[in-house]
């Protein structure tokens, strides 16, 4: 279960691997997440080809065993996504290697079958793409994902972008957005937006902290009922602003034990990219396709901020007038949004149709009716 601080906390905080796979046809794709000390400190994926006909437990086994010849580090748990052959013989050998009793198991419940689920999830995204990609035989591994992932130092081609922006009037109806670009595309139907409920007053890192901490608390949360947009995890984040907003943004990170995700900012004023760690802001020429596609980022997070920012001051203009109707409180306001869907359709709906109700007397249905048809 979820404690304070987002971390993942096993029995004793152990060392864990999460080992899941996903195949098609003749390729596999295995996603491997590692926590230390309960937190998670690296996701990776490795392809696999010619696996057409070899059963899971197979080629998890090999895998394994060319896995941790390769790797220093041996934790004292290994989850598995399926039983693998050879189990009792590889868990002797990684017992020997790390000097103390290694498990190798298929979790069946609890937290640590959630972190398989999350880690199933994320290979089968990344099998998707790669098999799409050998399908199209286009290199995604060129142009612009190519210049970022180089610019920017990145650990993974930055194939899923996400961007994030506040908007605020006066410290009223704050909103913060958030945008998805995959293969440099924006994905329209995985954006989000989240009206700031936390922070009063005009304070845009607190507003920004508290998106961040709420999209990834979605994605870390064990209970909750997880939307598509919150499954995927990003290869690169990047936030509208400088240094304020990259450091507020990486504490709440950080708080959460997601340090490792890669994110900058993107200032306006001089389209300067600020990155963790570095006190200079780097430049890109103007005609750089890799600014100009984080440019499309930022600007499309700062568009679908905005556009929600008006749809939201609509509301609440019209709220306000409806607050002048006598006989009209806030449960009958309530049924009124219930009935109609929205303040606007309620501004819209006939005398008949207010008529129909249910819980609002004639009288304030013909008070409303005539409040709204006067302008």
């Amino acid at each position: 279960h979820m404690i304070h601080g987002h971390k993942y906390r096993t029995d004793e905080e152990m060392d864990l691997d999460i080992i899941a796979s996903a195949h098609k046809e003749e390729i596999a794709c295995i996603e491997l997440f590692s926590t230390r000390g309960g937190k998670m400190v690296a996701r990776d994926h490795f392809l696999l080809e010619g696996v057409k006909g070899v059963e899971e437990r197979v080629y998890l086994s090999s895998f394994l065993k060319l896995h941790y010849q390769e790797t220093p580090f041996v934790p004292q748990e290994i989850l598995v996504s399926t039983d693998i052959e050879d189990r009792e013989l590889i868990e002797q050998w990684l017992t020997q290697e790390r000097g103390s009793r290694v498990r190798v198991s298929v979790p069946l419940k609890g937290e640590k079958k959630r972190l398989m689920e999350m880690a199933a999830e994320n290979a089968y995204y990344d099998l998707d793409f790669l098999a799409e990609k050998r399908r199209t035989e286009k290199e995604s591994e060129s142009g612009v994902l190519v210049e970022l992932k180089e610019i920017l130092d990145l650990p993974r081609f930055p194939r899923r972008i996400e961007g994030y922006d506040i908007s605020t009037i006066m410290g009223q109806s704050s909103v913060g957005s958030m945008v998805v670009f995959e293969e440099g595309r924006s994905k329209k139907s995985d954006y989000k937006r989240f009206r700031i409920k936390t922070v009063d007053g005009q304070d845009d890192y607190a507003m920004l902290a508290e998106v961040i901490g709420r999209r990834f608390g979605r994605w870390l949360d064990q209970t909750s009922p997880w939307d598509s947009s919150f499954k995927k995890i990003p290869d690169l984040i990047v936030v509208d602003g400088g240094k304020g907003q990259l450091s507020v943004s990486r504490k709440r990170l950080m708080e959460m034990s997601l340090e490792n995700l890669p994110i900058i900012g993107l200032a306006k004023r001089m389209e300067e990219i600020y990155k963790v760690d570095e006190d200079r802001s780097l430049s890109l020429p103007p005609d750089s396709e890799a600014l100009k596609l984080l440019q499309r980022v930022r600007d499309e997070a700062h568009r679908f901020a905005l556009s929600y920012h008006r749809k939201l001051r609509d509301a609440d203009t019209i709220r306000s007038i409806l607050d002048e109707i006598p006989g009209l409180g806030e449960k009958r306001k309530q049924l009124l949004v219930d009935h109609f869907g929205s303040f606007q359709e309620v501004v819209e709906a006939t005398l008949e149709e207010l008529y129909a109700v249910k819980g609002i007397p004639r009288a304030v249905a013909e008070s409303i009716f005539r409040h709204f048809h006067r302008f």
